[in-house]
């Protein structure tokens, strides 16, 4: 018996829908080791923006000023004048609570700020570097974030591969959704050496003028 031509188109068709769903099927398929969950990705904004404002409140504004105090050691009347309101920073950043951060107390906002101060003090240098057309470290930044981030995604892969049981079998595959968002891990960490660069320099440099003062007298 010889097949008709439509039941031939017909097997065809049956078996290209065949191949294009196995080639689809969500088996051979995984998120990238670093994807957050749809539901993490969308508070995942609204916990930045609360963080960033415990750090600003907490830690940062308050910091400064007292750093700033300590450096320049001119107490004026104009610069007395805010330290209520810098007083009053940390106060009410206690007194509001975060929608997306179920009862925080006192330390888990100090300890929300900490997390979040090497991403705050990044931004802001990165901002003035941008601004006074600073290119070279602006550059330097973005090329060592760069690194760091395609360090982070190969381990990533290969402890999920040989060491996590979540390894992805013969003939599976990632999908590249989401790739880039392992650049804010890379971020983040580069932030981190930017601001323990920061300190370290501060630290020199309150030594060497120590050293100085104890020259001259």
């Amino acid at each position: 018996m010889v097949p008709r031509l439509g039941d031939s188109a017909a097997m065809q068709t049956r078996v290209s829908a065949n191949l294009n769903s196995a080639k689809t099927a969500p088996r051979e398929s995984h998120p990238l080791p670093w994807n957050p969950r749809p539901t993490e990705l969308a508070t995942l904004p609204t916990l930045v923006a609360w963080a960033v404002f415990y750090c600003v409140m907490l830690i940062y504004l308050p910091g400064i000023y007292m750093l700033r105090s300590f450096q320049t050691r001119q107490w004026s009347l104009r610069w007395l004048l805010l330290s209520p309101l810098i007083a009053a920073m940390p106060l009410i950043a206690l007194l509001i609570d975060s929608p997306v951060i179920n009862k925080a107390d006192l330390v888990t906002k100090v300890a929300i700020g900490l997390v979040t101060l090497p991403a705050v003090v990044a931004s802001i240098h990165l901002l003035r570097w941008l601004v006074m057309k600073k290119w070279w470290p602006l550059a330097t930044w973005l090329t060592v974030s760069l690194v760091i981030s395609a360090v982070m995604a190969s381990l990533a892969i290969i402890v999920t591969q040989y060491a996590s049981p979540h390894a992805i079998e013969p003939g599976e595959h990632y999908t590249s959704n989401g790739w880039w968002f392992i650049w804010f891990y890379g971020a983040y960490l580069t932030a981190a050496l930017l601001m323990g660069w920061i300190v370290v320099m501060a630290m020199v440099q309150l030594i060497k003028s120590a050293m100085q003062r104890v020259h001259r007298t």
